[in-house]
């Protein structure tokens, strides 16, 4: 990939995680100014420390944005470091399966869907006082392209998510802000593997499952989200762009 983010302000929130990590990295080594977001401090500063050898500038902020309270938190935090924010990948998200209770269900969606919705609201009010901006979010294949037992609340915050971008997008290019959907499918994570399970167990469960024979790199899906908040993707609006190797064909 070409693309430079030379100096550009990239909001990345789940930054922690495994996928938040990786794109961190790969920002990083485009020459972004990163602000780095998720509940977990002390995974956030082993990221912090890790990103040095690229330079750039990066801060990090623990947040929560299960309540309105700590999104309002993290963007007064924000505006400290940054006057504005050219991407937001919103990142961050909870995952549930089997039978849930209505506090259980409640949860999932407030984080993965009212959670979103949240951020989104913070980073649309910045972008189109700018009249520019990128934001990504990202989905995943479980929703509108593909549903799997178990995973029925899982799919409908999804699913929620992937209409409540396609919507925004409509309503807000006009305002020069840029809103795609990246949906991953099965791609290495802890999150892929089930309790007890080795990821050569992980890899030969989901081999059968996906035309492509295996499942995605953290870079693959990474290398995706950079490109979709990249100049040279910058006729998409609206989309969102299924990384599966086939499985939902």
């Amino acid at each position: 990939m070409n693309t430079s983010f030379e100096g550009k302000y990239i909001l990345i929130t789940g930054a922690a995680g495994g996928l938040g990590a990786q794109l961190a990295r790969t920002y990083a080594k485009l020459g972004a100014n990163l602000l780095l977001a998720s509940r977990n401090q002390a995974k956030l500063d082993n990221l912090a420390t890790s990103l040095a050898q690229f330079g750039g500038a990066y801060h990090i902020f623990p947040f929560d944005m299960a309540s309105q309270h700590g999104v309002d938190e993290l963007f007064n935090r924000i505006s400290n470091v940054a006057d504005h924010i050219d991407i937001a990948i919103n990142n961050a998200g909870s995952f549930a399966a089997g039978e849930l209770s209505e506090g259980e269900f409640e949860q999932l969606i407030n984080v993965n869907l009212t959670g979103t919705w949240r951020c989104l609201n913070a980073e649309l009010a910045l972008m189109s006082m700018q009249n520019k901006g990128v934001i990504v979010n990202i989905s995943s294949l479980i929703g509108r392209n593909m549903t799997a037992p178990g995973l029925s609340a899982y799919a409908a915050s999804k699913a929620g998510l992937e209409a409540l971008s396609r919507s925004l997008a409509k309503e807000c290019i006009g305002q020069g802000v840029r809103i795609n959907t990246v949906s991953p499918g099965a791609f290495d994570t802890e999150m892929s593997l089930l309790p007890g399970e080795s990821r050569e167990e992980r890899d030969k469960r989901f081999a059968p499952l996906i035309p492509a024979g295996r499942i995605a790199t953290l870079e693959e899906i990474a290398d995706t989200v950079v490109w979709v908040s990249s100049s040279e993707a910058s006729f998409f609006v609206g989309h969102d762009f299924v990384i599966d190797g086939g499985a939902s064909n």
